[in-house]
């Protein structure tokens, strides 16, 4: 959804009436979900995730790890959602580290 900007599927996966944001940078809810991720910085999103690396699941818990940019800084994103067990309703929290990272160029 993120990564080909599909936004208005976000209540797909997103609990529309339990979201909790555990981001210092965020509130809960997910029109703020929405709206961080469409800000915009110079005709670019401030939020930008463009690759999926990883994707764990255990129980309820489901970690992504990501690439992108974040306010035109090449980013690494690791993205913990919690699941409600038992429920196909969407994430109930989200756990975010974003981390500067460098370029590697494929040989």
């Amino acid at each position: 959804m993120s990564v080909d900007g599909h936004l208005e599927r976000v209540t797909e996966f997103v609990d529309a009436n339990n979201y909790a944001e555990h981001s210092p940078l965020l509130e809960d809810g997910v029109s703020v979900l929405r709206s961080a991720l469409e800000v915009e910085d110079e005709g670019r999103r401030r939020i930008d995730y463009q690759r999926v690396h990883r994707v764990l699941a255990q129980e309820n818990f489901v970690l992504c790890v990501s690439e992108g940019n974040y306010g035109g800084v090449h980013t690494a994103y690791y993205d913990l959602f919690r699941l409600e067990k038992g429920k196909s309703g969407g994430a109930l929290g989200h756990y975010r580290k974003n981390q500067p990272a460098q370029r590697v160029e494929k040989r």
